[in-house]
This record gives structure tokens, sequence and C-alpha cells, in this order.
């Protein structure tokens, strides 16, 4: 399986298919818009090239225009364009994303970059016959590098909020990681050989192998229709000490119609809501401790939170509902 491809994405906006191809260590991007036929030859389709490859990245040896000196990605996974469940507005939006399973002896990477499409040309821009660019817009690991280390599985995903979602296959490991490689949250899949195992057991490589992590946002269509309750704990003997005070992200009421900017913050933030008389606000931390409460009326309320520890908290609203706030510093 020389060839061996380990993920494929499709970009709309270019009707092109990026495939991962780890035993090059390289991406490869292809036209789809051609016809059977004409992907059989190297004519044809919206960039006049058939079925030959637009650009290829990662490793230009493979192609000899360089040495290892110049490869970037080592047996790679989970490659595709910032797109999914993110806007316009995103920083990375429209780039390249990837798991770099193999970078070190005892590490892995995260990485994105820019492809170097010429939106007037049409073309992949190359330089002395090297695709570009020649290396990162970001590159990322774990704050102890050694915890994110998989020689394959894994993936990479860019969230809303500016965080990644991180999975290192071969540990079953999963964290949420922020722009300055911060932990987040961290879990560990509770299962050996695809069978629950106790909480707190230890598990070694390979024996929770877990593909891919990825956030669904409430709005995702697939949803629509289904029950999201929670069903129960995946791990035998679980600890609940925590469960019972973690709070619950329901959804906002239509009657608040709830606006909280800036988000995130770094210790200002106003709050605006449509309800009338005096509303009460609770601040939580993630493990569900209370660490702020005030009132509000008219509608609009200006908060200082700089006295709070950078991090993730929940605002609950007269009790019942949710949202979540971000403070950095």
């Amino acid at each position: 399986d020389w060839m061996h491809s380990n993920a494929l994405d499709y970009n709309p906006e270019l009707d092109q298919i990026m495939i991962s191809v780890p035993t090059f260590h390289e991406i490869w991007i292809i036209d789809h818009s051609t016809t059977t036929q004409q992907a059989s030859g190297s004519t044809g389709g919206n960039a006049g090239r058939g079925g030959d490859l637009l650009y290829r990245w990662g490793n230009p040896a493979a192609y000899d225009r360089g040495t290892e000196e110049d490869q970037t990605l080592f047996y790679q996974h989970d490659v595709h364009w910032v797109d999914d469940f993110v806007d316009n507005t995103h920083p990375y939006y429209g780039q390249i994303a990837v798991f770099n399973n193999r970078v070190g002896a005892d590490f892995s990477t995260v990485n994105i970059w820019r492809s170097s499409w010429d939106m007037y040309k049409g073309d992949y821009l190359m330089d002395e016959g090297v695709f570009l660019p020649n290396s990162f817009n970001l590159s990322l690991t774990h704050p102890t590098p050694q915890e994110m280390y998989s020689t394959g599985l894994s993936s990479f995903q860019q969230l809303p909020n500016g965080n990644f979602l991180i999975c290192t296959g071969r540990f079953g490991y999963s964290f949420e990681l922020t722009p300055d490689s911060e932990v987040v949250w961290e879990y560990k899949t509770p299962l050996l050989g695809g069978q629950p195992v106790s909480q707190g057991d230890t598990l070694e490589i390979n024996n929770n192998l877990t593909f891919r992590i990825t956030r669904y946002p409430l709005d995702f269509a697939g949803f629509s229709g289904q029950t999201l309750d929670p069903q129960g704990y995946i791990e035998l003997n679980p600890d609940s000490t925590y469960c019972s005070v973690v709070l619950s992200n329901s959804e906002i009421q239509d009657d608040f119609k709830l606006n909280v900017f800036p988000n995130p913050t770094s210790g200002s933030m106003t709050i605006e809501w449509e309800k009338p008389g005096m509303t009460y606000f609770v601040i939580y931390d993630l493990l569900g401790r209370r660490v702020k409460a005030f009132t509000g009326m008219g509608g609009r309320k200006f908060c200082d939170f700089s006295m709070l520890d950078p991090g993730m908290y929940l605002l609950e609203i007269e009790g019942q509902a949710i949202e979540k706030i971000i403070l950095q510093k």
C-alpha cells in the first residue's frame, strides 16, 4: 500500500480535492471538476490539467526538488482546509491544517499553512520548481511535548473560539489547546480494545486507539430531531465527585436575547439582554464552583472580571440558561 491515503477533503469554493499521502510525507491537491476521461489524462477541467497534481507540499524530495532538510510533513494525518464550523473571520480560515505525527522522535505537532493558490492565475505558485510556502504559519505542540506523540491516527480541529481540539490517537488522549499552548481540558478514551475500563486504570499505547475527535455545534444539521441528553458513563466505576456540580450548557431562551461582548475578554465585559425587571447572574468555573454573583437591571450591565484567573467560565442567567465566557490576560 505504497500510496496509502489517510485523509481526504473537498473545497467547494475551489472545486478541488486534497489527499493526505503519508508514505510520501505530502499532501496532494487535484481538480474535482474533471470528467472521468479528463482525469485519466493531463488536459481538461477548471485547471486545464486533467488528473495531474495541481499542488503537492510537505516533502520536495519526493519530486526531486529538495533534500531531507526541506521536509516539513512527517507521516501526517487529518489534512483539511480550515472551513468546518468556523466562518471567514477565523484567523486561519481557508488555510490548510494537519496533525504532523512524526516530526520528532518522541513528539508530534499540529500545523497550519496557507497554500500558494493564486486566484487570478488559477494556479499554485512555485519558486524554482518547489511549491510554496517554505514554512508554516502555525506550529504548536503540548506544553509537555512527549504528551502529544502518536506515530499514526490523530486529528486537529480549529475551534470558533480560537482554540484547537487535538487527538493523540495511539494514546486515546484528547485535549483543547489555546494559541499559547495552554491546556483547557483533557480526556482519555476509557476503552481497552473497545471495551470499557474502570476510571483511573492505566492504559498503554494502542490500548485505546482513537482515530479522531470532532466538536459539532449545537445547530449541526445532523442533530435535528435527535435527543442529545447524556446516556450515562462510558467508563466503569466512575468517580462522579464533580459530576453533580458541573453545569450543563443549556441554550439561552429566546426571551433573554443575550449578547455578551467582548468574548473572549481581557477583563471587562458588557452583558445585554431583553428581559424586564431585575436579572440574577452567577459565574461558575468548569468544576461548577461558584466564583461570582451579581444582579442587573435595564437590560445592560458592565462587568469587571479582572479579579478572576484566565480561563473558561460559565455565566448562568436566572438559574436556567448558560453562556460560555473566556477570560484572557
